[in-house]
């Protein structure tokens, strides 16, 4: 996935065990109907959603519904666009946050569909709610639950496109692939540090541009701001061109905030590890999803490769210990 992906559109559902109250309609005095539900939850876990799960912090619409009288949001069934029940535009579909999740009450159209949809939902045949939306990659999070489950926090989303009523409830993989989880997950053992004795604090990281930090931005700049809290340094090393339009698409991608200290491009025909020993840096590891890229006569297939003997002994071992302190964990859950 390119860069340009990083503002994919995702969906989330909302299943009757989970919303916070069902899904209804309510009759008003001066007639009519209007749909009234939650399409998201604060502070509920998701599914899995392939390989990790999935927490609304609270008050995560806020930036983006104090922006609703420019965005235009709609209200469909399975979010198909030919669904359309109400919009914010018109003033038919309304927003609102609350201490629970993302409410929603709107007043349906005099059409076959929504007839037909009021009186599914009266029966109870209608019961699920979802929305689709993005967030930037410097609005979420990345962490290790007490039970050593991968966890995404979603603190702000930055678009919201529809809220929809829904047949069935699914919960499709989100677009961070396991390829990328194991690479965090790797270089995340390794530069944790330990509480008291010492541990792989003070590495140096190099992170790979295309295909490495391009796949999951947000899983990254959540990684390097970890890394370089717990005393690393985190620096960027592609074998990109150095360009000015190569220079200005990754520094957009990383923004002004991500903790990557250095950013070097080498070109196509240089090492990086050539490149690194120019700029008098010495990498201890490697999140690279092409490990040739690093040294030309590299045969590893690893996609975090340890630079040193020290760094490997550190880190080898801090990484031991953090299974154990899991496994430990597990036991006493």
């Amino acid at each position: 996935m390119s860069s340009s992906a990083n503002s994919s559109i995702e969906r989330r559902f909302l299943t009757l065990a989970d919303m916070p109250e069902p899904l209804c309609v309510e009759d008003r005095a001066a007639g009519g109907a209007m749909f009234k539900g939650y399409a998201a939850r604060y502070n509920s876990q998701s599914s899995d959603l392939g390989g990790f799960r999935e927490v609304l912090a609270a008050g995560a619409f806020e930036r983006v519904l104090s922006k609703r009288s420019k965005a235009d949001v709609t209200l469909l069934y399975n979010h198909n666009a030919d669904n359309l029940l109400a919009r914010t535009l018109s003033g038919t579909l309304r927003l609102s946050s609350d201490d629970r999740g993302l409410k929603f009450d709107a007043d349906p159209p005099s059409t076959q569909l929504a007839r037909d949809l009021e009186v599914l939902i009266r029966r109870g045949d209608l019961t699920g709610a979802s929305f689709a939306f993005t967030v930037a990659p410097g609005d979420e999070s990345w962490g290790m639950d007490e039970r050593g489950q991968t966890t995404r926090t979603i603190k702000s989303v930055n678009a919201l496109y529809d809220v929809s009523i829904v047949t069935t409830p699914a919960y499709p993989s989100a677009s961070v692939g396991m390829r990328s989880l194991e690479q965090w997950r790797q270089a995340r053992a390794l530069m944790a540090p330990s509480d008291d004795e010492g541990g792989a604090a003070g590495l140096v990281m190099s992170l790979d541009y295309d295909n490495t930090f391009a796949a999951a931005p947000g899983l990254w700049l959540s990684f390097a701001y970890e890394a370089c809290e717990a005393g690393n340094t985190v620096v960027m090393i592609s074998r990109r061109e150095d360009t000015p339009e190569n220079r200005a698409e990754i520094e957009a991608a990383i923004g002004t905030e991500s903790y990557i200290s250095q950013i070097i491009l080498c070109g196509p025909d240089s090492s990086k590890r050539d490149a690194a020993a120019a700029a008098g840096i010495a990498v201890d590891i490697w999140i690279d999803d092409t490990p040739s890229t690093v040294d030309a006569a590299s045969t590893t297939r690893s996609l975090v490769r340890i630079g040193s003997r020290l760094a490997a002994s550190r880190a080898l071992a801090l990484q031991l210990r953090h299974r154990i302190a899991l496994l430990a964990g597990g036991k006493d859950a």
